[in-house]
């Protein structure tokens, strides 16, 4: 009888091992379908774009983080470096000053927001609204600002070498005496764009509409131009 039973409760452990292998081999055979590409990669710019926060009747200036309605609020000088303010609502800002490194700020509004002599060194700024915003003197060196709609900003003396600017407008914006050296500007939309003394050497500007726009004086040496050819 104990014998019996004894052989009955090994099989019962053999049969749930060989389960739990069973699953475990399946589990890496998924895994290793999708390391070797057997799903997308996912990507943000997969993602539908968040609807915008609207501005409230009343607004916590505090209360930082995504979706948050801050606009119209003063942040100048504050540190937000690596601040998540995903989608969040910065219309008319004021970020004079302020530490925006390597903060994120896709999606975010910042029509017309005040960015003068803000440290935005690799702030994320994929698709911002940043229509009429000021850069005035920003540094925003190494930047993401990938399909971004930048158009009239005043961008004066701004240090944007390295900045990521594909597929962006930034039609009438003002970029005079600004640092856009090794810039990315594959496919931008640059009608009217004011580029005068800009340096932008070594920059991308292949596919990028400058059409109406002013680059006299441009240091343009090693540039990539819109087609395809580069500036000795």
């Amino acid at each position: 009888m104990n014998s019996r039973g004894d052989s009955s409760r090994g099989r019962g452990r053999l049969a749930r091992y060989t389960r739990r292998m069973r699953f475990a081999v399946l589990a890496l055979l998924s895994f290793a379908l999708v390391a070797c590409g057997g799903a997308p990669i996912v990507d943000v710019d997969n993602f539908k774009r968040p609807e915008p926060i609207p501005a409230g009747t009343s607004v916590d200036c505090t209360d930082l983080g995504p979706d948050k309605d801050l606009h119209g609020c003063d942040l100048s000088g504050q540190d937000l470096a690596e601040e998540n303010l995903y989608n969040a609502n910065l219309e008319g800002a004021n970020l004079t000053g302020a530490k925006l490194k390597n903060a994120d700020l896709r999606f975010a509004n910042l029509k017309g927001a005040n960015l003068t002599d803000a440290d935005a060194h690799g702030a994320n700024f994929g698709r911002a609204a940043m229509q009429s915003a000021i850069l005035l003197r920003a540094d925003i060196h190494g930047a993401d600002l990938h399909g971004a709609d930048l158009t009239n900003v005043d961008g004066r003396a701004l240090f944007g070498s390295r900045a990521q600017l594909f597929q962006t407008i930034l039609d009438g914006a003002d970029f005079t005496g600004a640092q856009l050296d090794g810039a990315n500007f594959y496919q931008a939309s640059m009608k009217g764009c004011i580029l005068r003394n800009a340096n932008m050497r070594n920059a991308y500007l292949a596919g990028a509409d400058i059409n109406g726009a002013d680059s006299s004086g441009a240091m343009l040496q090693y540039a990539v131009m819109p087609d395809g050819s580069v500036q000795p």
